[in-house]
């Protein structure tokens, strides 16, 4: 099964409208509800805010899913770049394995 790794800015994720959640969260609720639709194996999608177990050491969760992703999906901003875990840490850990 392909394992779709999301990377994001949490600053960016902000609920919009009326909406609870941010826009990131919601548009990885779109996206699993969309792999729904396809025919097995399905893809996986993987976000931190809701995959992360309470009390998980936050590097250590998110360096073995980089290690088993199979795509690399960076949310790109201003932010994302500005953001030095995403761009020096997550984004090296995906490519140096691909």
């Amino acid at each position: 099964m392909a394992t779709i790794f999301l990377s994001y800015a949490h600053v960016d994720n902000v609920a919009l409208g009326f909406e609870p959640k941010g826009w990131i969260l919601r548009l990885n609720d779109d996206l699993e509800k969309w792999a729904k639709t396809l025919p097995k194996p399905r893809p996986e999608f993987w976000i931190d805010h809701k995959r992360l177990q309470i009390g998980q050491v936050f590097k250590r969760g998110i360096d073995a899913e980089l290690k088993r992703a199979t795509f690399f999906v960076p949310i790109i901003s201003p932010r994302w770049f500005e953001n030095d875990y995403c761009r020096k840490i997550e984004w090296p850990e995906f490519w140096k394995r691909s």
